[in-house]
């Protein structure tokens, strides 16, 4: 909120637009990565509103450095969906 704010006396009214412009963006891709890494998530039903174990079949995954750097390790996703309480496996580069 105070960002918003400091966008709006620091920049006027168009600062102010250009914030939430940009707030609105973000969100936007951080949805749709969101998507693109939970779609397919299908299991089959064991057992009426049971479902097999998340494994990494179930979900995107590319481990690769390049896709890591560009995505801040979220090409992982699958992991955390097979082992929610595990800590993030970083990679080698991560500090």
């Amino acid at each position: 909120m105070w960002f918003v704010i400091g966008a709006g006396l620091l920049f006027g009214s168009a600062g102010f637009a250009s914030f939430l412009f940009l707030c609105a963006l973000t969100q936007a891709q951080l949805m749709l990565s969101d998507y693109v890494q939970h779609y397919g998530l299908v299991r089959k039903e064991t057992a009426p509103g049971e479902y097999e174990p998340v494994t990494a079949a179930h979900s995107w995954d590319a481990i690769e450095t390049g896709s890591a750097l560009m995505m801040l390790n979220a090409p992982r996703h699958s992991d955390h969906h097979a082992h929610p309480t595990r800590p993030i496996r970083r990679c080698n580069w991560a500090i």
